[in-house]
């Protein structure tokens, strides 16, 4: 029985997907020095909901639909998870995707 108290607690103590973004929105607010660690973080996240989403689909592509698609995609993830990013950063961001899933 303890086990399963024990078990509970730690799964509880583990963030959500949701707190996760709201935490990367703060730190990327912040002018702090591990920025870079911050847009990493951001990266690993949208690749996982990116793929979760539309990664076999990608196959199926070319190149340019591909990433016509990615962009959308990305684009909507933005706004429904309220990350703002400097037009520079959105493109990095992109390009970083691209080169990972094509």
């Amino acid at each position: 029985m303890n086990s399963k108290k024990q078990t509970t607690e730690q799964d509880s103590d583990q963030p959500t997907e949701q707190e996760t973004l709201e935490e990367l929105r703060v730190r990327r607010a912040s002018p702090v020095p591990d920025a870079r660690d911050a847009y990493d973080e951001l990266k690993r996240l949208v690749l996982l909901r990116l793929t979760a989403e539309i990664g076999d689909q990608l196959d199926q592509m070319d190149k340019i639909e591909a990433r016509t698609l990615l962009q959308e995609k990305l684009d909507v993830l933005l706004v429904e998870e309220n990350i703002l990013l400097k037009r520079r950063e959105k493109l990095h961001l992109m390009e970083d995707i691209v080169a990972d899933l094509l």
